[in-house]
């Protein structure tokens, strides 16, 4: 069973998830860190036996906070993928592409090193400064 933490910080209703994610009420905004998409593969394709079940729990698990929360906005606060492009990305990028009406914003983490031609065909808009 998830659990819900609200509280209002500067007039703003703000949700902590279980499921590793914030609900910003107002701006019907969800924020997440470090998903971190392709580390499956990446391990495993390196010889570490990382089940493949891990990277469709982990989209299972953000899926139904969208759903829930019921999010116009999805903030990726760094690393949404962890390596270089693979089948996972690519499974990812047809995914968020089935929610086009999601608006996704990405501020880069360190292991967000695909080249912005990958962000701009999964329409992810990416930011180096703070949003507003």
């Amino acid at each position: 069973m998830t659990r819900y933490l609200s509280h209002i910080i500067a007039g703003e209703h703000l949700v902590m998830s279980g499921e590793r994610a914030l609900f910003w009420e107002n701006q019907q905004t969800l924020i997440i860190a470090d998903l971190h998409v392709g580390k499956t593969g990446h391990f495993r394709k390196e010889g570490i036996g990382v089940p493949a079940a891990v990277y469709k729990d982990d989209l299972h698990r953000l899926l139904s906070q969208i759903l829930f929360f019921k999010a116009e906005r999805l903030i990726i606060v760094g690393d949404l993928s962890h390596s270089i492009a693979n089948r996972e990305l690519d499974l990812f990028r047809k995914w968020r592409l089935d929610f086009s009406s999601l608006e996704v914003h990405l501020t880069k983490g360190n292991h967000d090193i695909l080249d912005n031609k990958w962000y701009e065909e999964a329409d992810i808009m990416v930011h180096n400064d703070p949003l507003p």
